[in-house]
């Protein structure tokens, strides 16, 4: 079923919050994006939008995010525009 859902998504990285490089990315606070990928931020059911510079990780991110909640049993989308 997850892999399922990793091969629908079209997911244009392999990221992981595990496999992202926060260590060279000093203005990203880790705990800050763990929290976001914890349950009790995604049960309110909000959307989260990353801007910022070409480079920075925001697709990175929001991949991670995304791949943790499907594990998780959430459902997502995302948008890289």
């Amino acid at each position: 079923m997850i892999t399922e859902c990793f091969a629908i998504t079209n997911f244009p990285w392999t990221w992981t919050l595990n496999s992202f490089p926060f260590e060279q990315q000093s203005a990203i606070d880790k705990s800050q994006i763990m929290t976001l990928a914890g349950p009790g931020f995604l049960e309110r059911g909000v959307n989260i939008i990353f801007t910022g510079k070409t480079g920075v990780g925001k697709s990175g991110l929001a991949v991670g995010i995304l791949r943790q909640a499907l594990v998780d049993g959430y459902r997502g989308r995302f948008c890289n525009v």
